[in-house]
């Protein structure tokens, strides 16, 4: 078609056809729609002409993810065989247990302690070895629960946590042989703690000096800040260390006076199944060595003057307060964090292996238990040793022991627990002859709501019918607590005349009119200790009163020997016969 057509043909487009030109109308009309046919196949054309440059950046990025996947699964291949290798690797100690453990994942490990505790509590004498999945799911079929466990879980997480387990204890006795390697001890010999009269007043001294240190002296010894329960630890484990010594006992506690008592009460820690952990707490004669003492100050102050009954978890504020006495000045007290240092300061500086009385010894604590009277059969049911062959304790806490047990690993002598420790061994404090009902008065003012949550979580636990729904837990802690008040009472009686302007003493309790007699009471015992405490009934003490007369009667008479020749022999001799009827 040429221009001259074209231009023709758009100029008889614009005209308006004629209305009497029916022809012309339809021509117009038939010429649009071929218009709007050649446009619509154009586009249509246009869009099936492939596009080149977005079909190659798709390919690129479906290469990419599939290059993406197969590194992702040969990567998981290779760390499958690194774990298996590494498992093979760890249990090759294990014989018994290679052929049931497949997958160990940290989801089993989780599911470790809690299958480990339930078994062992309810399964004594079964060796680590003869556990297999079997007879763990064995176990969890006979036990009735609300929520059965994933059997295969839980035996290969009990296995899992038993193989860690043993790993730690390895490592335990790596650096228990490391030690002793340094310090040049045999492990054959018999590792106690021996502290002679200089090193008594030594261990006074060092305490004192301690007490008067600054925060910033103490913190200079490297010691780092612990809660109340690890300052009550630590002075567990000092005092501890005291009593078992070579010397004797009897003349370091009257001429040193540091009497202790033991104490059998619950620890604020428990374990899973709810039961409380009782072991025997050592209370030192002086409140300012006692960490109980500082805790309860902190906690009755914080509870009384601050309306603060509940403590929020990783919350330490409060034991940084100074609340309990310090040797300082008057002024100034101590937190539960700087008596820990302290006292961990003075282990330090006396070079004393410190034993928690919390934990049996494993085999030296065989030892100690037969040299203090307890026949091997008592020794292996308290012990609950895991094999007779194996003379190794399979629980180590001292929770569920007998009495004399706990008394025997503490150290104290066979006549104070025969005689149940009514010959001298006490506080006197503990019995002065106090007015009770005062007493009963000056408890209801301290903390008054710990004796009405005591009272109604016994009620809750006498109604229960289900032993799983008893809070042993919540009764024990307030136990502990409500004896607390008493022991508070004493010595913060005792403690008054020296620090009287300790934020404790701001309390409710001390303004009342029944403090001035209970305080009286205190004091006339600590200045005659002798008439309030029950007559020593043991032989050593009575001896050693015999041999201090008769020490007293020879020096006399060394005094008299230049002026009276015969007298040396008279006085000899009469000592001597006094001696051999009193042991006859």
């Amino acid at each position: 078609m040429s221009d001259s057509e074209s231009d023709s043909d758009d100029e008889r487009l614009k005209k308006q056809p004629r209305a009497d030109d029916p022809q012309a109308v339809e021509e117009l009309r038939r010429q649009r729609r071929q218009a709007v046919k050649a446009a619509a196949e154009t586009a249509r054309a246009k869009a099936k002409k492939p596009s080149t440059k977005r079909k190659q950046r798709r390919v690129e990025e479906f290469l990419a993810a599939k290059k993406q996947r197969r590194q992702k699964l040969a990567r998981q291949d290779k760390e499958a065989c690194l774990r298996k290798a590494r498992q093979d690797r760890q249990f090759k100690s294990f014989p018994y247990e290679k052929d049931h453990i497949e997958e160990a994942t940290m989801q089993n490990y989780k599911a470790g302690p809690k299958a480990y505790q339930k078994f062992f509590l309810q399964r004594d004498g079964v060796r680590w070895a003869d556990i297999t999945a079997e007879g763990i799911r064995t176990f969890f079929r006979e036990t009735t629960c609300h929520k059965p466990p994933t059997l295969d879980k839980y035996a290969r997480g009990l296995q899992w946590h038993l193989y860690h387990q043993w790993e730690r204890l390895k490592t335990e006795k790596k650096d228990t042989a490391r030690r002793r390697q340094e310090d040049q001890l045999d492990k054959h010999d018999e590792l106690t703690d021996h502290l002679s009269p200089e090193d008594w007043e030594l261990f006074n001294k060092t305490q004192l000096e301690n007490a008067s240190l600054s925060k910033e002296e103490l913190r200079g010894t490297g010691i780092t800040a612990v809660g109340s329960l690890q300052a009550w630890a630590d002075n567990l484990a000092l005092f501890s260390c005291i009593i078992r010594s070579k010397t004797t006992r009897e003349m370091q506690w009257s001429d040193q006076a540091a009497r202790i008592e033991p104490m059998v009460e619950v620890n604020i820690a428990h374990n899973e199944n709810g039961r409380i952990e009782i072991h025997s707490v050592l209370r030192h004669k002086n409140p300012l060595f006692d960490s109980r003492f500082a805790r309860s100050c902190h906690l009755f102050y914080l509870w009384e003057k601050k309306r603060k009954k509940i403590l929020k978890a990783g919350d330490k504020s409060w034991q940084r307060e100074m609340i309990s006495p310090g040797s300082k000045n008057p002024l100034k007290g101590r937190c539960a964090a700087t008596q820990a240092r302290y006292i961990r300061s003075v282990q330090n500086r006396l070079s004393i292996r410190s034993r928690k009385v919390t934990h049996f010894g494993r085999k030296q604590g065989i030892k100690w238990l037969m040299k203090s009277g307890i026949p091997m059969a008592d020794v292996q049911k308290a012990a609950k040793f895991a094999q007779q062959m194996n003379k190794h304790f399979n629980m180590s806490y001292a929770d569920d022991t007998p009495l004399t047990v706990q008394v025997a690993m503490a150290g104290f002598p066979e006549e104070a627990r025969v005689s149940n420790f009514s010959d001298g061994y006490r506080i006197p404090r503990e019995h002065a002859k106090v007015d009770e009902k005062a007493v009963q008065e000056l408890l209801k003012d301290l903390c008054p709501w710990i004796d009405r949550e005591y009272n109604k979580a016994k009620k809750r636990n006498e109604r229960a019918r289900l032993k799983a729904g008893r809070d042993l837990t919540e009764e024990g802690v307030l136990r502990f607590l409500q004896e607390s008040k008493r022991l508070f009472l004493e010595d913060a009686a005792y403690m008054q005349d020296e620090f009287p302007d300790l934020p404790i003493y701001e309390l409710k309790v001390f303004q009342s009119p029944h403090w001035d007699s209970f305080k009286k009471a205190i004091l006339a015992a600590e200045a005659d200790p002798e008439s309030f405490l029950p007559p020593r009934k043991d032989l050593p003490s009575r001896i050693l009163e015999v041999v201090s007369i008769l020490s007293n009667e020879l020096a006399a008479v060394k005094e008299a020997v230049h002026n009276v020749g015969g007298q040396v022999q008279r006085g000899a001799a009469g000592s001597a016969y006094r001696l051999s009827a009193f042991v006859s």
